[in-house]
């Protein structure tokens, strides 16, 4: 994972994250953290909805697609514990979505060592972004959440 490309965005997380971990005298495995996509896009918006707002809302809002994953190396080898997708909405954005980021995606899987901070450190990236795209003029995050499954038992 190190010799992937390092951005001012993935250097800025991958310090903030090996700092936290070497202020608690954690020493199990570096972690990485590089963004692995970077793409400019647009969010067309759909027929429906314009005849809802009517002209309320333009044909696409421009963004910037980001894929951010961390990774530790354990037993050599790099293991990826978090990914998340965001989408960055900035100043060139029309209104209702200049300034804003969108947290798409956001998944982890339980390979980070040790468990004692693996919580921590999710928190120290997802803030680590956060603060990111504060310093970089957005205003507003959006965490997409999926609705609760009701789960049924048989009897």
């Amino acid at each position: 994972a190190q010799q992937l490309t390092v951005t001012d965005l993935s250097s800025r997380l991958e310090e903030r994250v090996n700092k936290f971990l070497f202020d608690k005298d954690c020493h199990e495995g570096r972690v990485t953290i590089r963004v692995l996509a970077s793409c400019d896009k647009i969010c067309k918006v759909k027929s429906q909805l314009k005849i809802f707002y009517r002209n309320q809302v333009v044909d696409g809002y421009p963004y910037r697609k980001k894929a951010i994953f961390a990774f530790q190396e354990i037993e050599g080898v790099d293991i990826v514990f978090f990914g998340i997708y965001v989408q960055e909405y900035d100043e060139r954005c029309p209104a209702p979505n200049t300034h804003r980021v969108y947290i798409s995606y956001l998944d982890t899987v339980h390979f980070f060592r040790p468990k004692l901070y693996r919580q921590d450190v999710y928190h120290e990236i997802l803030i680590g972004y956060l603060d990111y795209a504060k310093q970089h003029g957005y205003m507003y995050a959006h965490l997409w959440a999926c609705p609760t499954r009701i789960v049924t038992r048989p009897p």
